[in-house]
C-alpha cells in the first residue's frame, strides 16, 4: 500500500511512537489520575483523536441522503493520524483510508501469533460472521479501530486512538492480544471508557472522569482476564471490559 492509496493524512508535530518507552504507564488507583500525569497526557490526545473522529463522522452523515444517513449512522469512525470509517464500502471518500477487510485480518493473524514463551494472553481468535463474504474473520476486521490499528504499526506510531462506537469485544481481544504480542502500549477512547492495553497484557480502564473502574486480573496460571464482554451490541456497550 501507498500513501495514495491510504488517502489522506493527518501531520502531528510529534510521533508518540512506543508509548511505554516514552511514557511510562504509572497505574493510578480509584481516586483518579492526579499521580499519573503520563497517563493523563495519553487520556488527552486519546480525547482529541475522539473528537476528531466524532466531528468528521457528522461532517460525512451530513453529505447523505436522509435514507444512506440512517443506513450509515450504523457505521463507525476511527482516528488518528489516519481516519477510517467501518465496513466493506470502496473507495472510501477522503479523509477515509481504504483498507479492506482482508488487509486488516492479515495484519492482525500475522501481529498476534504466539510463541511458545508467550503465555500470559493467547493469540487472536479468528470469529466468524454471517457478513463475512467468503472469508472468516473479515466483517470484525473492517472495525475502523483494527484498520488504523495496523496502519500505526506501519508507521511505527502506536498513538491514542478515538472511536466513535463501544469498543466490542472481538476489538478488546484484539487490541490486548496485538499489545501484548508486539511490546507496546495502545490507548483507545470511545464513548464511554478509556483503556490502556499494556505490553504485559494488562488492560486498564478509565471512565470519562478519569477514574478506574477495572483492572485486569491474573489468574493461577499466569494468564492475563481476556475481555468479558462479547460481539453482541447489548453485551459490550457501556461494559468496562
Amino acid at each position: 500500500m501507498n500513501s495514495d492509496e491510504l488517502g489522506s493524512k493527518e501531520k502531528s508535530k510529534e510521533s508518540i511512537g512506543k508509548v511505554a518507552s516514552e511514557c511510562p504507564i504509572t497505574s493510578a488507583d480509584e481516586s483518579g489520575l492526579d499521580a499519573g500525569k503520563s497517563i493523563n497526557s495519553l487520556l488527552d490526545k486519546a480525547d482529541e483523536a475522539y473528537q476528531r473522529a466524532e466531528d468528521t463522522f457528522e461532517e460525512y452523515l451530513d453529505t447523505l441522503s436522509p435514507a444512506k444517513r440512517v443506513e450509515h449512522s450504523m457505521k463507525c469512525v476511527a482516528a488518528d493520524g489516519y481516519i477510517a470509517l467501518s465496513g466493506y464500502q470502496e473507495n472510501k471518500p477522503a479523509p477515509f483510508v481504504n483498507v479492506n477487510g482482508e488487509q486488516s485480518l492479515d495484519f492482525l493473524q500475522k501481529h498476534t501469533k504466539q510463541s511458545p514463551d508467550e503465555n500470559a494472553v493467547k493469540e487472536y481468535k479468528v470469529r466468524g460472521h454471517y457478513s463475512d463474504k467468503g472469508v472468516k474473520g473479515k466483517h470484525f476486521a473492517t472495525h475502523s479501530e483494527k484498520q488504523l490499528l495496523m496502519l500505526h504499526h506501519m508507521d511505527g506510531d502506536h498513538r491514542p486512538i478515538g472511536v466513535t462506537r463501544d469498543q466490542c469485544g472481538d476489538c478488546r481481544e484484539a487490541f490486548q492480544s496485538f499489545a501484548y504480542h508486539n511490546d507496546v502500549t495502545v490507548v483507545v477512547r470511545d464513548p464511554n471508557f478509556y483503556r490502556i492495553y499494556q505490553p504485559s497484557g494488562m488492560v486498564e480502564v478509565y471512565d470519562l472522569d478519569r477514574k478506574l473502574v477495572h483492572k485486569t486480573s491474573v489468574d493461577k496460571n499466569g494468564m492475563v482476564e481476556p475481555p468479558s464482554a462479547s460481539t453482541v451490541a447489548a453485551h459490550y456497550t457501556g461494559r468496562p471490559w
